[in-house]
């Protein structure tokens, strides 16, 4: 989206954020940190409305590696506030020693602890985060919304999807097409929820 873009709607129009999000298909903070970066100053509003989408909260915390401190301050709220947000996304949140699914899942000789239908997109390096990232598109109805939900460039996300069905043997997803989202099928139904529980220490 353009600055000039941007304005007019935030500026002239006076949407929000979230209003401005659902319009381009992103998520508010990524429309905050563009307006941050074109120099927009944000109206103060009321805090506590603001929504955090699951799967930029997901995204960020997850594979970015970022901390809920740093996401709180992105998003203008208390850590106490995103803490909420991740458990109401049902988000597992990492212990002090680290996150337990970096431990178990992400080097290739400990790809064993992972469950057996994940175990052969976790022979090489970049396994994990494709998995993370295939779990996140699942929420959306095309990659291309997926896309820029996680700013990342859909030939990139398309091309990541289709290494992970090589990898796992399987169709994972049947594309969007008109009148009809994008879905899982059973093979892609069974990885999201593996690794759901793959994402939970023991």
């Amino acid at each position: 989206m353009p600055k000039h873009e941007l304005a007019e709607l935030y500026l002239n129009q006076r949407l929000s954020l979230d209003e401005i999000g659902r319009r381009v298909g992103a998520s508010p903070q990524t429309i905050s940190r563009l307006a941050h970066e074109y120099g927009i100053s944000l109206r103060k509003g009321r805090r506590a409305r603001t929504i955090i989408d699951r799967t930029w909260l997901y995204e960020q915390y997850l594979i970015h590696r970022r901390t809920l401190n740093d996401l709180a301050r992105e998003a203008g709220m208390s850590a106490t506030s995103m803490n909420r947000w991740a458990h109401i996304h049902q988000i597992p949140l990492r212990g002090g020693g680290g996150p337990c699914h970096q431990r178990n899942l992400r080097a290739p000789d400990e790809a064993m602890a992972a469950p057996a239908v994940l175990r052969p997109a976790l022979q090489e390096k970049g396994g994990w985060q494709r998995l993370h990232r295939f779990a996140a598109v699942a929420a959306h109805a095309t990659i291309g919304s997926a896309a820029v939900a996680l700013d990342l460039d859909p030939g990139a996300l398309t091309s990541q999807i289709k290494r992970l069905e090589h990898d796992l043997g399987g169709q994972l997803v049947i594309r969007a097409q008109r009148g009809h989202p994008m879905a899982l099928t059973r093979l892609g139904t069974k990885v999201t929820d593996a690794i759901e529980l793959a994402t939970k220490c023991p």
